[in-house]
């Protein structure tokens, strides 16, 4: 494996217009690549890969709907490692790394633990530079993310990792309008003390000035159902390479959500920093360096991100709401040496 890939990953088949399928029946799986020198490998790890289940009335996997084709397949049931809201134990002052995937097919989650103190120490691309303390973490569909969680169980707060409610501008089916209960954390009978996080985890360089600059703009078309969701005005052509770029080349590009509901933006063989977002015309710097594969972008929204691909070959880039992939809402970036 190549030197500092450490993290947590994911993998599901690709076949151009049948990937949700596949995946919300459950082709998919979850690895992690650790490494030698890990600062948190005295904390004790779970991992917890979310995920949800629509069921017809016969109790079956249920075919995608209309509404699921136009907005992204959101299931009845919310599950844990394939389990409905299972439990776990945690001790009063005790200290759990948390490796978690959103592995839906569109549901965005935002995640939080009320009662217990939440920090942040990784994203798609393993650890941050160091552990922010988080009140609630937004993950796309494809996102992972690693999570310290110290048991509290204060007073007057639920037990549990919760979704709360997240609009995410759907068309056709109601938002979400309370929130879930994902798992259940009970308290351990024997308080615990784990020892302090590291104020420094990993260092992260930025990527350097760009040597090429594109612009990747989401767009929907809903009066053409062949072409309901395009890039740079596109639907998706496996014949065709959308941009050429050089291995070893920093790229930024602006992906541009003219769309009116979110469109999370992930791109293959690489990770990217995100740098900036504009909302409403203000561009805002992100509030911390990581290494992402996936990152959300709200409708009207835009994200600066950098890049480099270190291998030639083709590279998708895509919305990973699956029903959009499907859809036509990806491109592909052929990689020169």
């Amino acid at each position: 494996m190549p030197q500092g890939c450490a993290g947590s990953y994911w993998y599901h088949p690709h076949p151009h217009g049948h990937t949700a399928e596949q995946v919300y029946r459950g082709l998919a799986g979850v690895f992690v690549v650790k490494s030698r020198s890990d600062p948190l490998a005295h904390l004790p790890e779970q991992r917890l890969v979310l995920s949800d289940l629509k069921l017809d009335a016969d109790g079956k996997i249920a075919a995608n709907s209309e509404a699921d084709r136009m907005d992204g397949r959101e299931g009845q049931f919310l599950l844990v490692n394939g389990a409905w809201r299972p439990h776990l134990t945690l001790g009063v002052g005790e200290r759990q790394r948390w490796r978690v995937w959103n592995a839906s097919s569109a549901r965005v989650l935002k995640l939080a633990l009320p009662g217990h103190e939440l920090e942040l120490v990784g994203s798609d691309g393993g650890l941050l530079q160091r552990p922010r303390r988080i009140d609630s973490l937004t993950l796309p569909p494809g996102g992972r993310a690693e999570l310290v969680v110290t048991g509290r169980f204060a007073p007057g707060h639920g037990a549990g990792l919760l979704a709360l409610p997240y609009r995410r501008g759907k068309m056709m089916s109601a938002e979400q309008d309370a929130s879930l209960t994902l798992l259940e954390l009970r308290r351990g009978a024997v308080a615990k003390t784990t020892a302090p996080l590291p104020e420094r985890l990993r260092e992260i360089q930025p990527l350097g000035a760009p040597a090429v600059r594109r612009r990747v703009v989401l767009s929907e078309d809903m009066a053409n159902p062949a072409a309901m969701f395009l890039i740079n005005g596109k639907t998706f052509d496996m014949e065709r390479a959308d941009f050429l770029g050089k291995v070893g080349a920093v790229e930024e590009w602006e992906v541009v959500n003219e769309a009116d509901m979110d469109h999370p933006f992930h791109i293959h063989g690489t990770q990217f920093q995100a740098l900036a977002r504009r909302k409403d015309g203000v561009w805002r710097e992100e509030p911390f360096l990581a290494w992402r594969d996936v990152a959300n972008v709200s409708a009207g929204e835009t994200l600066r991100l950098r890049f480099r691909q270190d291998m030639p070959g083709l590279r998708m880039f895509h919305c990973h709401i699956l029903e959009h992939e499907d859809a036509g809402m990806m491109g592909m970036l052929r990689v020169e040496a």
